[in-house]
Parts: C-alpha cells; structure tokens; sequence
C-alpha cells in the first residue's frame, strides 16, 4: 500500500530569507513551502506518525542551520521553532502538495508533470511527456540532480539500449528514458514505499512493457548488464559502494546527488578505471559521467 486514507503533518514557520538554501540540500521525503509574507510554512509528512513527520522536519532545520552558517545567512535558535502537527486526509495532502509543484520541460525532449491531473494540459505537445501521480518518493524533476540527471538522458541516443536505474526513487529516470526511447529499463530502490510509488507511475505512463522495477540493493549491479547507468544518489552512497558502481556491467555511468565539494573525490575514485565524460552542474550540485576505457 503506498499510502493510507490520511497522512501526518507537521509545520513550522522559518524565516523566508532562507528559501533560496532549499535548492542547496538533497531531501528524500516529501515536503512541501508555501510563502506568508517574510516568512515560509515549511510541511512534511508521513503515512507513519506525527513523530516521523517531526524527524523529516527536524533534519530540514539541521540541513537549513548547516548552510545559513556556511553561507552567512543569519539564522535562528532552534529553541525557538514551533511545530504544528495536522492529520490530513489524502485530498487534503494532495491538494497542499501538488500546487507548489509545476511541470518541467527538460532540452524541449520531454515534459514532467508531477501531477496526473494536469496531463489534459500537455497532450498536444509533441514530445514525450512524463506523469508522476504520486508524491511519496523522491523524484519530482524540481531537485538540480534530478533534472540534471533528466537533461543528461535526454542527450543521448537511448534507441535500442538498456538502462539501468539505481535508487529510483518514484520511477522518474527510468520512466524519461523509456519514453525517450529505451528498449529496457531496469529500476530498483532499497526502499519498499518507493518500489511501490515507481511501479504504480510506471503503468499509469504505460511503460510497463519496457520498465521493470525492482526491490534491492546495488548489488543488484552485479547481475546486471546495460548500456547506460543513472544512479542520483548521495556521495556517501557513492562513495561506500564505489566498487560495485565501477565495476557495473555498463558502458555509461551516470553520478549525480552530491554537493561540488565531493566532486574531486568521486573523480579521484572512479577516473582510476574509467574515462572522465559529460559534467554538469546546478545550485552547488555536480552530475558527473565516466565511461568505460
């Protein structure tokens, strides 16, 4: 079950001069801002219990607090944040979550929309588009690794290849290139509310003859043979499992999900047996290809 009928909430009031830090951390639950004069309403939310929606909102403010520090952005006592908890219903949450999140178009080669109910609005476009009807996984195409991810597929040739998918989260890559013109693609997360969300937006994208989702960990690499791999993970993650990313059944890797002060790291690592290709960057963030020699 992806979700039940009603969903916890917990908010708190920030200082909307913080805002602009959201685009410099990496979040794998779902959140979402509404603005309120010089402040912003700052809502996570679980299926679990008020207790876990705290602990997403509590990392937000430790994130918020890292950064402002960094960047010399005045901040605040953490004493003094108030939390307001709401038990919502599924509605509600959609109708909160959704408005905040607005269709993106990737090189003018696809279109997300992560909202089902917007899809009227982009059938005459002529180029893929790609639906995402639940909100309870990472991937929206609002995150820079995500889209970076998402423009780097979109630059290739995908016809008559394979793709392989790491942590995908709520299907989003892996859905891109199939309508990008995959032949397979193989997606898998360690995550089973993920695994759900990916397959569930995988048939309503009616991809579902090309997509396989997966539950499992990266060891799955290991069994796998592609042409191109996305993995937008954490250089932790990456980091941790650098042999079995290296050492993957592939031809393309594609890393994406870690800060710019990770970046010479990952390359040191991986450049030792892979050739150096496609780089980008957005908000601090660092999308990096390697290539097999």
């Amino acid at each position: 079950m992806i979700m039940e009928d009603f969903l916890y909430s917990v908010s708190a009031i920030l200082p909307r001069k913080l805002e602009p830090i959201f685009e410099l951390i990496s979040l794998d639950f779902p959140y979402s801002l509404e603005t309120i004069n010089e402040s912003i309403k700052v809502t996570t939310y679980s299926s679990e219990s008020f207790e876990e929606a705290e602990t997403y909102l509590k990392k937000i403010v430790e994130l918020l607090t890292k950064d402002a520090d960094l960047l010399n952005v005045d901040f605040f006592e953490r004493e003094q944040i108030n939390f307001y908890r709401e038990k919502l219903n599924k509605d509600k949450y959609y109708n909160e979550y959704k408005k905040y999140l607005k269709p993106i178009k990737v090189l003018d080669k696809i279109i997300i929309v992560p909202n089902s109910s917007l899809g009227e609005e982009f059938d005459d476009f002529r180029i893929p588009v790609v639906f995402l009807s639940s909100l309870l996984a990472f991937g929206t195409g609002s995150h820079p690794t995500t889209r970076m991810c998402l423009e780097y597929l979109a630059e290739q040739n995908l016809k008559n290849k394979i793709v392989v998918d790491a942590g995908t989260g709520s299907g989003i890559l892996a859905i891109a290139a199939a309508k990008l013109g995959a032949k397979r693609v193989v997606a898998f997360d360690k995550d089973q509310v993920a695994v759900s969300v990916a397959r569930s937006n995988v048939k309503l994208n009616g991809v579902d003859d090309i997509v396989e989702v997966i539950e499992g960990e990266l060891d799955l690499l290991e069994s796998l043979k592609a042409d191109i791999l996305v993995a937008n993970l954490t250089s932790e993650i990456i980091l941790d499992n650098f042999s079995i990313l290296a050492n993957a059944s592939v031809n393309r890797i594609g890393l994406s999900g870690f800060l710019k002060a990770d970046e010479q790291e990952i390359i040191d690592r991986f450049s030792a047996s892979l050739s150096e290709g496609i780089k980008k960057e957005s908000s601090g963030w660092v999308f990096l290809e390697f290539r097999r020699v």
